[in-house]
């Protein structure tokens, strides 16, 4: 975003993509945002997740870390689901092999 904002003036980016679009680029550029925030009070997450992020560890770091985020996520569906009365309808685990590698994502 911010080589537009130092490559595109405001009447370019209105010629090229209209009034309200361009406007609306030329501020995202440079972190403005006149939109009303929307609360999210009393509003449910609709996802739930764990991640860790780790680098040239063997299979018994690993499997700990599997087993530890398996006991967090389960914790906090089982509360999820007391509180109110739903429960997930998918799982996906993610990993990469390769740092900066290409996410292979399972459901």
């Amino acid at each position: 975003m911010g080589s537009i904002a130092r490559l595109l003036s405001l009447d370019d980016l209105i010629k090229s993509i209209g009034e309200e679009s361009g406007r609306w680029v030329f501020d995202a550029c440079r972190g403005i945002c006149t939109e009303e925030v929307k609360s999210t009070l009393n509003v449910l997450p609709k996802s739930i997740t764990a991640f860790k992020s780790f680098n040239g560890v063997g299979y018994p770091e690993l499997e700990k870390w599997t087993e530890l985020l398996a006991r967090d996520i389960i914790k906090r569906v089982e509360l999820d689901t007391s509180r109110n009365n739903r429960v997930p309808k998918s799982c996906t685990l993610g990993y990469t092999t390769d740092y900066g590698g290409p996410w292979i994502g399972k459901s």
